[in-house]
C-alpha cells in the first residue's frame, strides 16, 4: 500500500461532487474503484459503472437513461459523455469503453489543462495541481473534452425550459 492517505468506503451515495476529478479501476482485490478528488482518494469495493448509476440515480434518472438522451438528440453513440448534473456542471466521460478494465472517467470540471506525453498517453493536470496520467492520445483525450462540453451545454438547466429537437 502506497504512503497516499485514503478513505475506504463501503456506501457510494454522494461521492460524486463537483470536486470529484476521475474514477478508475484501482488493482486491489476487494476495492476495485478509485474516486480521485479534490479533497481526497477513495477506494471502493463497487463496480465504477454503480458508482455512476448511483450518482445519476440521486439526480433524477439512471446512468442508462442519461446514456439514452445523449444518444438520441447528440447522435454521440460510442464512449458517450454522461451529464450527471447540469446545474453543477458535473458532466464525465469515459476514455475507453466503460465495458474495459482500464476505462477511465474523467471530470472536466476540475480539469486545469491536459498536453501530450506521448503518442498514447496525456498528462491530465486538475485544478488543485494534482496529475494523472491517461492512456489514450491527445487526440482521443481533447475529443472527449469537446464532447462532454456539448453534452453539458445542450442539457443545461435553461430558465423558461429547455428546447430539445431531436
Amino acid at each position: 500500500m502506497s504512503t497516499e492517505s485514503f478513505l475506504i468506503v463501503q456506501e457510494h451515495r454522494g461521492l460524486i461532487t463537483p470536486c470529484t476529478q476521475a474514477i478508475f479501476m484501482n488493482e486491489h482485490p476487494q476495492y476495485q474503484t478509485k474516486v480521485k478528488d479534490s479533497r481526497d482518494d477513495r477506494h471502493l469495493a463497487a463496480r465504477h459503472l454503480d458508482i455512476l448509476n448511483e450518482a445519476c440515480m440521486e439526480r433524477g434518472a439512471s446512468y442508462k437513461g442519461k446514456k439514452e438522451a445523449v444518444v438520441r438528440y447528440l447522435h454521440m453513440y460510442h464512449k458517450v459523455p454522461i451529464v450527471i448534473d447540469p446545474i453543477f456542471g458535473i458532466v464525465t466521460f469515459p476514455t475507453v469503453s466503460p465495458k474495459r478494465f482500464d476505462c477511465m472517467w474523467i471530470f472536466p470540471l476540475n480539469v486545469l489543462d491536459y498536453e501530450p506525453r506521448d503518442s498514447n498517453e496525456v498528462l491530465v493536470t486538475f485544478k488543485d495541481h494534482s496529475t494523472l496520467i491517461v492512456p489514450v492520445s491527445y487526440k482521443v483525450f481533447k475529443n472527449q473534452m469537446e464532447r462532454a462540453a456539448m453534452c453539458l451545454q445542450h442539457f443545461a438547466y435553461r430558465p423558461g425550459g429547455n428546447k430539445h429537437s431531436g
